[in-house]
């Protein structure tokens, strides 16, 4: 059994661990001095990225094919999320690679829900509100003066409660049947009832117990999130450095920020799998950082002859002692890390969601009888079609088609659904699923033409379900993380969001609090802050 040390280990591969990786590398400089290797990275598969997944494929006519296996497109809104993956484009040089949707393209104002076999234009901007009035819309109107007039009846005895029943309870539970379900769905592919209103619609929740009225709690939520923030020594310090590096990053590639700014989504021209093998490609350059792969991680401990460092031992026997561990395997993963342990219940409480993704792709570039991103399907309706959602690739991004006369589009079948619509074995068969996507677009985009390729992909287990008390579970995940003086963080999707900006900022933010507590002279631990990598996401939430 082989030992070797490493001063920061990140556990898993995939986006979070990759930006985590990369932020530690540009900070720490390689010693010379130093034989072992200042940062390991582990992989369990011969793959990196996660889910982040962009396939390429030639027919025999030629034809050049991109599919998207997972998330496909990331979200320009001037927030810390979305800076901290333009951060990364802009640091390895991607700016010719990417792809963008603008403000004002049909992908970013026309986005639809498909409720009770109606197709329903969702007003983009304020001036649709005068000429987009669907029926899904509707029940919200009602819904401003239920929460106005209605009188405070937030539960006191709870601290939670799901979206369905905040919504149900200030709004009426219309709202939720015909709209909220669907975008819920169409992001954590779950269910409002099940998902938990303080972790998921932080603000509305926060409003909600401020003032009894959600709509008159806005404002005061967003003067108590500032106040929070202003207190925060560690967001400040953050915010100040960004603001700096922002300055100097926008004297530089002119056009490229002009694009960011007048756009609201982006990727790149050979798929979102780009960023992820551009971070692992730059990795592999800094010499101090030792990347490993199909070599799982099998178990994580306290090594009894040291209170702070952390044993990580591989499936080959090997053994790694950690100056510090970045834990980003899911958590239904993780909970078989730690053996021997009285683990917080959040490992084996917190369910998971699968998808099925069908992408789908016709020969002809004028199919589409609508322009947009795409639609949602709302709760009323899962058990009337067996799509959740269709995405309107070569609406969203063009030039990805790379000039060809195709028309790419993405069905999701499954999330919320995915254990009634795929009870038994047979279910999962690739050409079952194809061709009841196939069948579902016929019947709701009315393309009758005979796609040019489908493929599936069953994405088991992709989005943590952020149940009801999920914010008491992390709190209980973070006392645990504190017995280990420091020695164990954690980052990824299960903590904040599941979306790339928002995993990328949380180990962006998880690599910096580490810094802190790092002797950059003497490369070694100060092990002064008990950090976890949970302080901020349960300040803010």
């Amino acid at each position: 059994m082989s030992k070797t040390n490493s001063l920061f280990t990140v556990v898993g591969g995939g986006i979070s661990g990759l930006t985590a990786a990369w932020y530690l590398a540009k900070q720490i400089p390689a010693a010379s001095s130093r034989s072992a290797p200042v940062i390991t990275l582990i992989e369990s598969s011969n793959r990196f990225g996660g889910w982040m997944r962009s396939d390429k494929t030639t027919l025999q006519d030629g034809t050049t094919i991109l599919k998207e296996k997972g998330p496909r497109t990331l979200r320009l809104d001037g927030s810390r999320e979305s800076k901290a993956v333009l951060e990364i484009v802009d640091e390895l040089d991607l700016h010719d690679k990417v792809v963008f949707s603008s403000k004002n393209s049909p992908a970013s104002l026309n986005r639809y829900i498909y409720h009770n076999g109606v197709m329903n234009a969702i007003p983009g901007k304020f001036s649709h509100l005068l000429t987009r009035f669907p029926p899904v819309i509707r029940p919200a109107v009602k819904g401003v003066f239920k929460d106005l007039f209605t009188k405070r009846n937030t539960p006191i005895d709870r601290h939670d409660e799901s979206i369905s029943e905040l919504i149900a309870r200030r709004f009426g539970s219309r709202i939720d049947d015909s709209l909220l379900s669907a975008v819920m769905a169409g992001i954590y592919a779950s269910d409002t009832k099940k998902l938990s209103s303080r972790m998921v619609l932080n603000k509305l929740w926060r409003a909600d117990r401020i003032s009894g009225k959600i709509l008159v709690g806005m404002n005061h939520v967003n003067k108590d999130i500032s106040k929070i923030i202003a207190q925060n020594d560690f967001i400040n310090q953050q915010l100040s450095d960004e603001k700096e590096m922002w300055e100097h990053r926008l004297k530089h590639n002119a056009g490229f920020w002009e694009s960011v700014n007048s756009s609201s989504i982006y990727s790149f021209k050979d798929g979102i799998e780009t960023l992820s093998d551009a971070i692992l490609k730059d990795l592999a350059k800094f010499p101090h950082v030792n990347i490993v792969s199909e070599n799982p991680c099998v178990g994580i401990t306290k090594p009894e002859s040291s209170s702070n460092s952390v044993d990580v031992k591989l499936s080959n026997g090997e053994i790694i002692r950690s100056g510090k561990v970045i834990n980003t395997t899911p958590l239904n993963i993780s909970k078989s890390l730690f053996k021997n342990q009285d683990l917080p219940e959040i490992f084996s409480s917190t369910p998971y969601s699968s998808i099925s993704l069908v992408n789908i792709t016709y020969k002809g570039d004028n199919l589409m009888p609508i322009d947009g991103f795409g639609f949602l399907v709302p709760r009323e309706s899962w058990n009337k079609t067996d799509v959740i959602g269709v995405v309107f690739d070569s609406c969203c991004l063009p030039e990805q088609d790379g000039g060809q006369p195709i028309t790419r589009i993405t069905a999701m079948l499954g999330g919320p659904v995915f254990n009634e619509k795929f009870k038994n074995k047979q279910d999962l068969n690739s050409n079952i699923i194809a061709s009841r996507a196939v069948e579902s677009v016929k019947k709701i985009l009315k393309i009758e033409d005979e796609p040019l390729d489908v493929q599936v992909t069953i994405c088991k287990d992709c989005i943590p379900t952020y149940t009801v008390g999920y914010y008491d579970r992390l709190s209980e995940l973070y006392k645990w993380l504190k017995t280990w003086n420091g020695s164990l963080l954690v980052s990824g999707a299960a903590y904040g969001g599941p979306g790339i900006n928002i995993i990328a900022l949380h180990s962006k933010d998880v690599s910096a609090r580490l810094m802190t507590d790092f002797d950059m002279e003497k490369q070694e631990h100060l092990y002064k802050i008990k950090a976890t990598g949970l302080e901020e996401i349960l300040t803010l939430y």
